[in-house]
């Protein structure tokens, strides 16, 4: 779970401090920068596994190496990722590992250079791997929180030392040096130990935590390492998500919306969620498609495929080819959600793209149900795991808490003597985020953003949601809302 992100010089990422909920909603217009952040966040994650080049190549525009950075000419990003991390994971030869610390931060600094043929290359400058203690955990995780919802994500560290740090040396210039932080015998405890890998900077192709590989070694940074490996950004495709898949096929939703039948099949067979799997998914469907009667996976032997179906209340039973692009996009989700090994930080831009605007609601308590519920403690049914969508229409901002919610706001800055157009991401005046103060939007942006979105003639909407806070005001006219 990403809980803040900051990003200094990366596209127009000027200076942007974002704090993240479970759940969050970056509105605003298009070409306002909500893709950018994205960007950032895919960025970060394809660090953790890639070198420099084809992680830039991931993502948009990152053909061209200077595209990436604010300017250019200084060439410089920085980030720093405050995360919670599952306390046990694998490493990439299936060793078990477990984290000193499950509340970290990650801090990255990369240099644009160019060579005398003009090419262009990224530098590493500076990276750092930390712990956060466990008693700044309930001021640094800014939203709201039970305290066994906290208790049960961040475990404290006995450790002194980094996970990895930065140093300087005389002949070699920085030193990036990843701190041992051994798995040890079960009769011996596990504090760590040995001494540190040390790499120069300057020839390194790629982040010292992608290296990161064996617990048996770095276990701390392996599963932060996986943990930056499991942020994606969704981009559901029709033909993705209509896909037969085979016996073989990955059981693991991918970010383009393949292999639901085959997620659908290993959870048929896990104790934890087989007895009531095809009810409950029939039971989320029914609030996109009211006719569901029932879903399964049809498993040929004969071609060893897995196919999706959906019968509705006549009886007429519908492969996912048959269905429509707004439906088999909810049918993932619901798997997602229904899925308890399903985590991480999960990006997508417009949820609303292919659902009647009637229907917008239904998707939007389904992405609610995939985020953690930060009310209860973590276990399988309710897992360490985030969303952040993006959207540019009012009718979705209306239904969401006003908590969550978080507006791209466009301004104009001077960098490095030329103009440059960034962007801010402020919270409403009310929210937690606007308590931390790091400004909020005013109401009159908000209202302007919302004006003219058509509501029922009275307040039936939840208390807290964006549109019963400026109820009154969207009723007058828009010359008249700056006289409230």
């Amino acid at each position: 779970m990403l809980t803040r992100l900051v990003a200094r010089g990366f596209k127009n990422l000027v200076d942007v401090d974002i704090h993240f909920g479970p759940f969050t909603c970056i509105a605003g217009p298009n070409g306002a920068g909500k893709s950018n952040l994205f960007d950032a966040i895919s960025f970060l994650s394809h660090l953790s596994d890639k070198t420099f080049v084809d992680a830039a190549r991931s993502i948009r525009g990152g053909d061209d190496l200077r595209a990436l950075f604010t300017d250019p000419e200084s060439g410089r990003i920085e980030f720093r990722a405050e995360m919670v991390i599952p306390p046990v994971g694998f490493d990439d030869f299936g060793q078990r590992a477990e984290a000193s610390a499950t509340f970290v931060y990650y801090e990255l600094t990369l240099a644009l250079e160019s060579s005398e043929d003009g090419a262009s290359r990224i530098r590493l400058e500076r990276e750092e791997l930390n712990y956060i203690a466990k008693a700044e955990s309930p001021r640094r995780i800014t939203f709201a929180h039970s305290k066994r919802w906290i208790d049960s994500v961040v475990k404290a560290s006995a450790r002194r030392t980094t996970f990895i740090q930065t140093d300087q040396d005389d002949r070699r210039g920085a030193v990036i040096r990843l701190q041992s932080d051994r798995m040890q015998g079960q009769d011996k405890t596990k504090r760590g130990g040995g001494s540190a890998t040390g790499f120069s900077a300057v020839s390194l192709p790629r982040t010292v935590l992608s290296s990161a590989q064996n617990a048996d070694e770095a276990r701390t940074a392996v599963i932060v390492r996986n943990e930056m490996r499991s942020w994606r950004q969704l981009q559901l495709e029709p033909s993705a998500l209509r896909s037969v898949d085979d016996f073989e096929s990955p059981p693991r939703i991918d970010s383009s919306g393949k292999h639901v039948p085959s997620v659908l099949n290993r959870l048929s067979r896990d104790p934890r969620v087989a007895d009531e799997l095809y009810v409950r998914l029939a039971n989320s469907l029914v609030s996109l498609v009211e006719d569901v009667r029932s879903v399964r996976v049809d498993r040929d032997e004969s071609r060893r495929a897995l196919r999706f179906m959906m019968k509705d209340k006549n009886g007429l039973e519908l492969p996912a080819g048959s269905l429509s692009d707004g439906t088999m996009r909810f049918v993932a989700l619901s798997v997602m959600e229904m899925d308890p090994d399903e985590g991480g930080v999960i990006c997508l831009e417009e949820p609303e793209n292919g659902i009647h605007p009637q229907r917008v609601n239904a998707m939007l308590d389904l992405l609610y149900r995939i985020a953690s519920d930060a009310d209860s403690e973590i276990s399988f049914d309710n897992p360490l795991r985030q969303v952040i969508i993006s959207t540019h229409s009012p009718a979705v901002v209306k239904h969401l808490d006003r908590d969550d919610v978080v507006f791209a706001v466009s301004e104009s800055l001077v960098v490095a003597n030329r103009r440059v157009r960034s962007v801010k991401f402020l919270g409403l005046p009310d929210s937690w985020r606007a308590k931390l103060g790091i400004g909020a939007i005013s109401d009159g942006i908000a209202i302007s953003y919302l004006k003219g979105l058509p509501l029922n003639s009275s307040p039936s909407t939840p208390e807290r949601t964006v549109a019963a806070r400026y109820w009154k005001q969207l009723q007058l006219p828009l010359d008249e809302v700056g006289e409230e």
